[in-house]
């Protein structure tokens, strides 16, 4: 996490006593007294931690989806309680290699009111990037993709037969469906055995 601070500088000639040239809190102090320190040392980190900005690693397959503006959510291990509230702020310029991991840096702007998300704290940061109330949704793991269509394999009279449909918003778990199924039919999941067209199957309903 990185917060809007502006390092103090030592100056080019003696002095006792430096002011800061904002206001805020003191939140790195990295000399001590007795130090010796060059023109350009900070000498000090200080910052508005009433709002901060959040630096989040978005993976290269949903850099799609992020734009600015969108609603996002920071959540803190040391406060499991907690949830802080923002927005994304700057998009992502490129993507680098972080680790095993292709991605784009995302600056988010966050409310700290309460000055209770500490600088430099590793947090987890879900963002919102679309809302649907009241939608029909299926489970992620039963849509097949095929080139650029989407489709499941629907329960009828005790066979599978694929129904391509028309796909809006997702999260990890489920997928909405915009057209292609109605409310009450029944899709296959992938099992031990693989799905075709025809299969016969006795569909078993969850408890």
């Amino acid at each position: 996490m990185i917060s809007n601070s502006r390092p103090v500088s030592t100056p080019t000639q003696p002095a006792t006593h430096r002011t800061s040239p904002l206001d805020g809190t003191l939140y790195s102090l990295p000399i001590r007294q007795g130090d010796f320190v060059k023109p350009g040392d900070p000498l000090a980190e200080i910052a508005d931690l009433h709002h901060v900005r959040i630096r989040a690693f978005i993976d290269e397959p949903e850099l799609g989806q992020i734009a600015l503006n969108q609603s996002v959510e920071i959540f803190w291990d040391a406060h499991p309680d907690r949830v802080w509230n923002g927005r994304t702020e700057v998009l992502p310029k490129q993507v680098v290699n972080r680790g095993t991991r292709s991605v784009g840096e995302l600056l988010c702007s966050v409310s700290n009111d309460r000055l209770d998300l500490l600088p430099n704290t590793t947090v987890d940061v879900r963002i919102h990037i679309g809302e649907r109330p009241n939608v029909l949704v299926v489970p992620r793991g039963a849509v097949y993709i095929e080139g650029s269509k989407r489709f499941v394999f629907r329960v009828e009279n005790g066979r599978l037969h694929r129904r391509y449909i028309q796909v809006g918003v997702a999260n990890p778990t489920l997928i909405e469906v915009v057209s292609g199924l109605d409310q009450g039919d029944v899709v296959a999941l992938p099992g031990d055995v693989s799905l075709k067209e025809n299969l016969r199957i006795r569909a078993v309903r969850p408890e």
